[in-house]
């Protein structure tokens, strides 16, 4: 069909979340048997693998390191609330401090990323027993 004095206009395929323009999956990786980082660590490494040597699939990847600490925190929830503070905020203060609050996504040269905030560095370490905390509710084991 011609359309006389007609402009047509071509427009890329809109981004999708966590996948950009170029398509791709997310996997989760659990651990229901209990055991541990390392075998965790390794068996997605080894799935990884596995699916990088298919022709259907490349540049797959994790984030996943079983050596970066994971912080056990213990709220002292009587003495938020007789504080007042709503726990919620409280968990978001830990979620930005700790950097995994999420923001949103946005695309930068073909690629879509997430935003997340991360703290100033007199805020960055992780509160120890020497070290004090802002929150009072807040303790490190």
């Amino acid at each position: 069909m011609r359309f006389k004095d007609s402009v047509a206009f071509a427009f890329p395929m809109l981004s999708l979340p966590g996948v950009g323009t170029s398509g791709g999956f997310t996997f989760m990786l659990q651990d229901r048997g209990g055991v541990g980082f390392e075998t965790r660590q390794q068996v997605a490494q080894e799935l990884i693998e596995d699916g990088n040597a298919q022709s259907g699939l490349a540049g797959m990847s994790t984030t996943f390191r079983a050596n970066v600490p994971q912080p056990l925190v213990d709220i002292d929830r009587d003495q938020v609330l007789r504080t007042g503070t709503p726990l919620p905020s409280v968990f978001e203060t830990l979620q930005v401090n700790l950097g995994s609050a999420y923001v949103n996504d946005f695309t930068l040269l073909a690629a879509s990323s997430r935003s997340t905030p991360r703290p100033t560095p007199p805020i960055a370490p992780i509160p120890g027993p020497s070290a004090g905390s802002s929150c009072a509710a807040l303790r490190e084991k």
